[in-house]
């Protein structure tokens, strides 16, 4: 009983402690995964097919060769294949654009803007991710999840019943004192959410620190040869996204790098 007390004493100002940083990681947590959707859906203009060759002039009007301009890389937006991301670096700094299927700008979002031209979105899943901290912010996200996790374990600790009454653990009474009546809501609601909780705060903890735990893994980058020879000479954008829509018919589009030598596609 000395150590349930001690248990409980834990686990009420872990939760008290860190009830603020949690909230907000769930409540932008609930944006998160939506927010390609929000984003496309808040931003108007037409949702026409990929026009690869009109795409590419876009690319070339934009980053022109031999000027101090250039494009890191092209992903598609929540739309699937209509609409896409063009990532630019230049001299001025970075920005990315979004274009539709032919070509046509639809908006251009400079690097540093928090709020403008969509940009509020981004800002509540840098917050998520990192709190606007760069990768020490990353660690504190990661390290809060662990926290979180050891959390949700003490309070199953807790909750455990005495005697393997789990029909009183998971179904509340309704009679009685209201603080025991309380209390067993706030047991059972636990025990019905502490599984898929841990589940979703332990992918989460993991993503939050996934450069680190790819390294401790050793995972390596997989490359899939397309069907060109470099003998053929140098290809466009719009040439080696053919070809490699061609090599898996299956497949879409959904980035493109673009280093300086050759694309890259995935």
């Amino acid at each position: 009983m000395r150590i349930k007390r001690k248990i409980i004493r834990l686990h009420r100002w872990l939760g008290i402690g860190a009830t603020i940083f949690w909230l907000c990681q769930a409540i932008t947590g609930l944006v998160l995964v939506f927010h390609w959707e929000i984003d496309d859906a808040l931003l108007p203009g037409p949702h026409n097919a990929p026009d690869w060759a009109s795409i590419e002039a876009v690319t070339e009007r934009l980053a022109p060769a031999g000027s101090e301009t250039s494009i890191s890389s092209i992903w598609t937006s929540a739309s699937g294949s209509d609409r896409f991301d063009i990532y630019l670096d230049g001299p001025q700094g970075s920005s990315t654009i979004r274009i539709d299927g032919e070509g046509t700008i639809l908006r251009e979002q400079a690097d540093g803007e928090r709020i403008a031209n969509g940009a509020w979105i981004g800002t509540l899943v840098s917050v998520h991710h990192n709190f606007l901290a760069g990768d020490l912010g990353g660690w504190i996200v990661g390290v809060s999840g662990i926290l979180l996790i050891s959390n949700l374990g003490l309070g199953v600790v807790q909750a455990w019943p005495r005697r393997r009454n789990w029909r009183r653990a998971l179904l509340p009474q309704r009679t009685g004192p209201k603080a025991a009546r309380r209390y067993a809501w706030h047991r059972a609601i636990g025990f019905w959410g502490a599984i898929p909780a841990l589940f979703s705060v332990a992918v989460g903890t993991l993503l939050a620190l996934e450069s680190g735990t790819a390294q401790l893994l050793g995972v390596q980058p997989l490359e899939t040869p397309l069907a060109y020879s470099e003998s053929q000479g140098s290809v466009g954008m719009a040439a080696a996204t053919q070809i490699a829509l061609a090599a898996f018919p299956d497949s879409q589009v959904s980035g493109i790098g673009v280093p300086p030598s050759r694309f890259i596609l995935n």
